[in-house]
């Protein structure tokens, strides 16, 4: 099983970023050549208001739910299983997938797998993510907070 803990006081250090933020953005004024300041505001608006949802683990529980049933008859797309009973808005308890990271080539080599193929798989889902589902979870790490597992089986 894995548990992912959300870090204290990440709410207060992220929004005290996105303040900060707001105000270099006010810089623009300075020189009218980089661009509309408040369009800049609204992107920082969005990230904020998405990184917000990133970091509330209900909602990742339920995404995680989501990308399993839109990918449950592909052979090679893993998700892990979410112990919803056993998660909160700041833990996050779902079951353990072991694999290799994407970034250890030699790990990927030495295990036997064909990078190209691996490669061509994680494109092709992310595509179907995109244009058939609609549902996009760019999130593909192993590790000891996993979410996808992508393998050549």
């Amino acid at each position: 099983m894995v548990i992912k803990v959300q870090r204290p006081g990440i709410w207060k250090k992220m929004s005290s970023d996105v303040e900060i933020l707001k105000h270099a953005i006010m810089l623009l004024n300075l020189n009218p050549e980089l661009g509309d300041p408040d369009e800049y505001k609204q992107i920082v608006e969005e990230l904020w208001v998405t990184a917000k949802q990133e970091m509330d683990f209900l909602i990742e529980a339920s995404h995680l739910e989501e990308f399993h049933k839109l990918n449950a008859n592909i052979p090679y797309v893993g998700c892990p299983n979410v112990e919803k009973h056993l998660s909160t808005s700041s833990i996050l308890v779902m079951e353990e997938i072991k694999g290799i990271k994407l970034s250890d080539s030699a790990k990927i080599d030495e295990a036997g797998y064909d990078r190209k193929e691996l490669a061509t798989h994680l494109a092709e889902n992310y595509a179907k993510q995109i244009l058939d589902d609609g549902f996009f979870h760019a999130d593909p790490h192993f590790s000891m907070q996993t979410h996808i597992l992508v393998t050549l089986n």
